[in-house]
């Protein structure tokens, strides 16, 4: 089967009508250009335009727009319904924009205002009231936007290619934009990516569509939006960059890329640019082809081999993530530098030549020696299975509101108390909520469409399980560490009441198992699921068997954490007793996290007899962590 994914992706057309020679000429060439690709083999199974369909938002704009991605949909044989588009700030008609809009518009510096405005219809059809001429054209054209509202700010839509789920999210960065001086004050908001992420659930690739880069956002809202996008997308594209065609910007584990296609057209004398990717996940690779036009000769489209060095045929080949490839990567520092530094652009300010690499921490000799003598456990929290990409809290709770919501179980005042909650982060008791409402069987059938990982893969969890460790521990619900270790016997809390502190101590001798104790359950079993406080004060206090199981556990071992944030009170609970019953007297265990600080380092041994390996983040990722498990991996085998 040709596991493969491919798009054309287009941006800033700024399509104006009338007597438009010098757009017709591009935009004919362009045709050409497209239709003699496809005719020499090219294959496309999708078109994405991230904005700037028109030059000032006027509906008889539209009208030629519409013409030419008809035009360009019968050139690249993709339906209509596979032609996907979001509104940049040339959609925004200006004479919308009264002096009260644009006031309100810059009041909206908050988090929790901006929520609540794109939570109230009424109070965000005020300001998507400025794109109602692109709304009537997208409504008018592409049967994805035929379910939209005019105040609706984001889609998502899901399609099958060639055996691979995509979800294309669509993202509205326009609907505050009208101003000369937008930079640094457009706003996506928090919530409109949240809602769009939690209708992504299913499916094996995200591609997220989006107008303004992070750097036109004001502060607050790039940072909300910044992680929630990287830690879900597997590309994200964007326009409104004219000057620099393509940018390609991965983090250094390569995680998620970032693509502008530049301008497609805002005249004959300016650089334009588009370009169309091919992702392949067999052979773990993406190519991203870059086209140019040129004004000589009459006007013609060619091959951009002036973006990247390493391109010089406008070809940048990019290497998939293994959670994409299932092809082991190891986690070689210099190796993802050198990545990084030959996808920026010639045209962009280049990253230092000279800069040092972030260190590895060395992994400890007692940490190594318990290892090698099958004394150590893994606890594996969250972030063991980040590089996945599995939805959070916030996206599995949305889904099961609205799915206890469609099942008419929900009265107004719940629904608005929920909501309140779900905005304080109180995840464990929404969840419990829901589990009641919609029943067990429901409950842990959704948990298991969100949270199963049979097309995923994980670095994270390969080279875990390459460690000799003798059995892990986890908070997480989802299979990542039976799937990825032979002989894993999975162990769940009313086992480990039953069988109690000798249980544990039988569990650890017998060599012929790998345990997996799941202190709060796992999606194969509804019953075992732990959700609520009161949940683990249960099991804590009233089943002295669970209690005394891990206490064994965390006494004859040594324990790592990682990917594990020391957020969880039922895991605190634990540490605290065992700190009040033996203080420094039990052996100590290790915990690798993000430079938490000298302060912290000290408060982790002296409270919870941890001692932490610090490491740093390199560029936003986690790579260092990475490598480090290279290292543990390596060292413990020696």
């Amino acid at each position: 089967m040709d596991s493969s994914v491919s798009w054309l992706h287009l941006s800033d057309l700024h399509v104006r009508s009338g007597d438009q020679y010098d757009q017709k000429v591009v935009l004919s060439s362009l045709l050409e250009d497209v239709l003699t690709l496809v005719n020499d083999g090219l294959h496309l199974d999708a078109v994405f335009v991230t904005g700037d369909v028109a030059h000032s938002g006027h509906l008889e704009e539209y009208e030629v727009a519409a013409q030419f991605l008809r035009n360009i949909s019968s050139a690249t044989h993709v339906p209509m319904d596979r032609v996907f588009c979001v509104p940049g700030n040339h959609d925004v008609d200006r004479s919308q924009i009264t002096p009260f809009l644009a006031q309100s518009a810059q009041a909206l510096k908050f988090r929790e205002l901006v929520s609540t405005v794109i939570g109230n219809p009424v109070e965000r059809g005020f300001f998507t009231r400025r794109l109602r001429s692109y709304f009537d054209f997208i409504k008018a054209n592409f049967p994805w936007a035929r379910d939209l509202d005019a105040s609706d700010l984001s889609y998502t839509t899901k399609l099958e290619v060639n055996g691979i789920r995509v979800a294309v999210l669509g993202l509205n960065s326009s609907w505050l934009a009208g101003s000369d001086e937008d930079k640094g004050h457009l706003v996506i908001g928090e919530r409109q990516v949240r809602e769009a992420l939690e209708k992504a659930s299913g499916v094996d690739f995200i591609v997220s569509l989006v107008h303004h880069p992070e750097s036109w956002l004001v502060d607050f809202d790039a940072s909300d939006t910044r992680g929630l996008l990287a830690g879900r997308c597997d590309f994200m594209l964007h326009g409104h960059v004219h000057e620099l065609g393509v940018v390609n910007i991965v983090s250094p584990d390569s995680e998620a890329f970032h693509l502008a296609a530049g301008a497609t057209y805002q005249g004959r004398r300016e650089l334009l640019a588009y370009n169309y990717v091919r992702v392949e996940f067999s052979k773990g690779t993406a190519e991203v082809s870059m086209r140019t036009y040129s004004d000589r000769d009459g006007g013609f489209w060619g091959p951009d081999g002036t973006m990247y060095r390493s391109a010089p045929g406008g070809v940048l080949s990019l290497t998939l993530p293994e959670r994409l490839s299932h092809r082991a990567q190891a986690a070689d520092l210099a190796a993802l530098n050198g990545r990084l530094s030959a996808v920026v652009s010639e045209t962009a300010v280049a990253r230092p030549p000279t800069a040092p690499l972030p260190s590895v921490p060395n992994p400890p000799a007692a940490l190594l020696k318990a290892i090698t003598d099958h004394k150590c456990i893994l606890f594996a929290g969250a972030g063991a299975s980040m590089d996945a990409k599995l939805p959070g809290w916030f996206e599995l709770l949305t889904g099961m509101m609205k799915q206890c919501d469609d099942a008419g179980s929900l009265s107004e005042n719940e629904r608005a108390e929920l909501k309140e909650l779900l905005a304080a982060r109180n995840y464990m008791v929404v969840a419990a909520f829901c589990r009641e409402k919609l029943g067990k069987f429901d409950f842990l059938s959704y948990l298991k469409e969100h949270l199963s990982d049979g097309t995923r893969a994980s670095r994270t969890h390969r080279l875990l399980a390459e460690i000799p460790f003798r059995g892990a521990v986890t908070t997480n619900f989802d299979s990542f560490i039976e799937h990825s270790r032979p002989r894993s016997q999975v162990v769940l809390p009313e086992f480990m009441e039953r069988a109690g502190a000798t249980g544990a101590d039988g569990l650890l001798t017998d060599v012929s198992a790998f345990p997996v104790i799941k202190m709060h359950g796992s999606i194969l079993d509804v019953d075992s699921i732990v959700l609520t406080r009161g949940d683990f004060r249960r099991l804590l206090f009233s089943k002295q068997g669970y209690r005394d199981f891990l206490r064994r556990l965390f006494l004859d071992s040594t324990v790592f954490f990682y990917g594990y944030s020391f957020s969880d009170p039922n895991v605190d609970f634990l540490l605290q007793d065992l700190m009040a019953s033996y203080g420094g007297n039990a052996r100590p265990h290790y915990a690798l996290l993000p430079a938490p600080g000298a302060i912290a380092t000290r408060f982790w041994f002296e409270d919870f007899n941890i001692r932490v390996i610090p490491y740093a983040l390199w560029e936003g990722s986690h790579a260092v962590a990475a490598a480090f498990l290279e290292e543990l991996k390596k060292r413990s085998a020696q």
